[in-house]
């Protein structure tokens, strides 16, 4: 794009009325390209936008799983708050527990985040 329609299309962002000075050609290939849009599409495009996202957090496809086996970290962070915890394990029934709730649902995709550092 050129200096001259970029700045022809920012003077429209100000100035709605200037759009009419755009050439017809250069015009219609901003408008394939979604560089220029009406309000519907705009909207639309929200819209989608919106959806999709919501489709993503309610979907029942995927799991994301952060787990802390161990609050028993070795590996000192100046930043972290965790310092003063009782170690803990997570205990053998925890583990089945989380297998046994994997495998009843019907998800996809799993994704596991594994918190705190190794085990002393």
């Amino acid at each position: 794009m050129s200096r001259k329609i970029y700045d022809s299309v920012c003077e429209c962002k100000k100035n709605p009325s200037s759009i009419s000075r755009i050439p017809e050609k250069i015009f219609q290939k901003l408008k394939t390209v979604n560089i220029i849009t009406t309000v519907e599409e705009e909207t639309n495009y929200y819209r989608k936008i919106k959806m999709d996202y919501f489709m993503e957090v309610f979907s029942h496809q995927k799991l994301l799983l952060t787990i802390a086996p161990t609050s028993d970290c070795n590996f000192n962070c100046p930043y972290c708050f965790e310092e003063n915890k009782r170690p803990i394990r997570m205990s053998d029934a925890v583990i089945e527990n989380i297998i046994l709730f994997i495998n009843v649902t019907n998800i996809l995709n799993i994704y596991i985040l594994h918190g705190m550092g190794e085990s002393r």
